[in-house]
């Protein structure tokens, strides 16, 4: 990505919160895992939708898409503050631009899309809600039974779950 998103969003409405790298953020080489600036962005979403009286949103807005940028290594008990912004509003879908710094330091930044589906009826098949009707549906998931044939030439019909517990 280049540039800095919330340059490029700026006059969008935005919130800022602030964190602290807990022991649960990092991982073993002692910096924080990348999973941890999904969490923050998530909180700062929804502060921010509350700061908007858009709380009724949740649940409605599933997020599509996803992308981070990492700049710096945050450590534990570092303070950092995240701020969210909206970049783009669409027809079905919002797009926000997020930063993750300590101090002045950037240690983070990206975007995250959500788009708003129909809680009835969801989209229709082979209907993307962020995209024009794919060619074909999707393939229907594959079943999680499995068969296998015994020495004896004997069929046998198998789960994939619970293979570590030793229960089929």
């Amino acid at each position: 990505m280049s540039g800095d998103l919330l340059d490029d969003a700026a006059g969008g409405p935005s919130a800022t919160i602030s964190r602290v790298v807990e022991w649960p953020d990092t991982e073993a080489a002692g910096h924080y895992h990348h999973s941890t600036v999904i969490r923050w962005v998530e909180a700062a979403g929804a502060t921010l939708d509350a700061k908007l009286g858009l709380l009724d949103l949740f649940g409605k807005i599933p997020r599509v898409h996803y992308e981070v940028d990492y700049g710096a290594r945050l450590w534990f008990r570092d303070e950092v503050d995240i701020t969210i912004t909206v970049s783009a509003v669409g027809t079905s879908s919002v797009t926000y631009a997020f930063a993750v710094r300590r101090g002045g330091e950037l240690a983070a930044r990206g975007s995250m899309t959500a788009v708003q589906i129909d809680q009835a009826d969801g989209p229709s098949p082979g209907q993307s809600r962020c995209g024009p009707p794919s060619a074909s549906p999707p393939p229907p998931p594959a079943s999680r039974a499995q068969t296998s044939t015994t020495s004896s030439g004997q069929e046998r019909r198998h789960s994939r779950g619970n293979r570590r517990s030793g229960r089929r």
